[in-house]
């Protein structure tokens, strides 16, 4: 077979024009120009940090410490060896819980060199296994600690060995009134805690009152019974506590928050007085507060300043409201200030209360030059 000759791929000076050859070598001079570039700027860039570990955990206890009483300490501990070639500093960024103690036998490492790290808590009365850790920065010795070398977790793991366990640990109590008292329980959960039942329930107010130990359906759980009768309103807090057959944990203490409205609201429901008369009056219509229990009879209204009188006065024929009738004497009344007017039964039991803002003279209004 004969073979023909291809015609020439060839560009001849001849053959381009003057404008190809010119737009070629701009295209060659801005490749070139690219490259050179990118060489210079990865020249001038810092080398990267290396992929290996920064610090090296030689050794270490195991990380699951087992079944630890409560109260009593648990603990894990690391030897860790400085691998940057430099020297370092360590450092805690942050922890699971404050409950979790760290300690460097030596905070500061040159190359090679090794310290003792502890992690440790005191076992806590929760159930299940607990888990805790700490984050631990290695930073440059001389350079900004924003730019640390690497961070890394090391944590540990144990169960509490209870002797008993309690639910709830703590109680928050809304709308319970001396009129109409709020029962609320503590659960109690132990091995034969029927045979060794919890003694000497008490509270640190006279707001709860203890009404005994009562046995549940499992013969391992029995509940502690108490009543919150609060004399007041307002936000009150107390205690609950008891004793129980337990060698780290032998008396119990817990918090019981009360929020108690009181059953009588006032309209409006405070008083601004202003003004510069020898003597402001005011008139308030208290009513039973809805969804409230009936309160005691109001007896006696208390003010908590001299300057304020207030007394009660009923409201009308056929109706069981009552006017609060207060007075603010203007010449013995502070420059500004605030009081408290409270109404109370007979035994001193807050049913409601009002509060009162003084401005004897309201912005903007021009005080006489007599």
């Amino acid at each position: 077979m004969a073979l023909t000759e291809s015609p020439s791929n060839d560009i001849s000076e001849s053959t381009m024009p003057r404008a190809g050859r010119w737009a070629i070598a701009l295209v060659a001079l801005l490749v070139w120009g690219s490259h050179a570039w990118a060489v210079q700027v990865a020249q001038s860039q810092e080398p990267p940090e290396p992929t290996e570990p920064c610090i090296k955990v030689v050794s270490e206890s195991p990380e699951q410490c087992g079944a630890a009483r409560v109260g009593t300490l648990v603990a894990r501990s690391f030897t860790l060896l400085n691998a940057t070639g430099g020297r370092v500093s360590l450092s805690v960024a942050r922890k699971s819980c404050g409950c979790v103690a760290t300690e460097f036998k030596q905070g500061e490492l040159g190359p090679e060199e090794s310290t003792e790290l502890t992690l440790s808590t005191t076992a806590a009365a929760l159930g299940g296994e607990q888990i805790h850790f700490a984050e631990i920065v290695v930073t440059r010795i001389g350079s900004d600690a924003a730019k640390s070398l690497c961070r890394f977790p090391l944590g540990f793991r144990y169960t509490p060995d209870l002797e008993f366990m309690l639910f709830p640990d703590r109680h928050i109590l809304i709308h319970c009134t001396a009129a109409e008292p709020r029962d609320f329980f503590v659960y109690v959960n132990g091995p034969a805690i029927r045979d060794r039942p919890p003694t000497g329930l008490r509270a640190t107010s006279n707001d709860i009152e203890a009404a005994g130990v009562e046995n549940t359906e499992n013969p391992n759980v029995v509940r502690l019974h108490f009543r919150a009768r609060p004399a007041s309103a307002g936000v009150r807090q107390s205690r609950v506590e008891f004793d129980v057959a337990s060698a780290t944990r032998p008396r119990v203490s817990l918090a019981v928050t009360m929020i108690v409205r009181p059953p009588l609201e006032a309209a409006p429901p405070g008083i601004i007085a202003s003004g510069t008369n020898p003597a402001t009056r005011f008139t308030l219509t208290l009513r039973h507060r809805p969804g409230m229990p009936d309160a005691p009879k109001p007896a006696r209204v208390t003010v908590d300043s001299n300057w304020i009188s207030a007394r009660l006065a009923p409201a009308g024929e056929g109706t069981t409201e009552l006017q609060l009738l207060v007075s603010v004497d203007a010449l013995k009344a502070p420059a500004s200030g605030g009081a408290y007017i409270n109404i109370e039964d007979e035994a001193g039991r807050q049913l409601a209360v009002v509060p009162l803002a003084w401005i004897p003279t309201p912005p903007g209004q021009p005080v006489s030059a007599k």
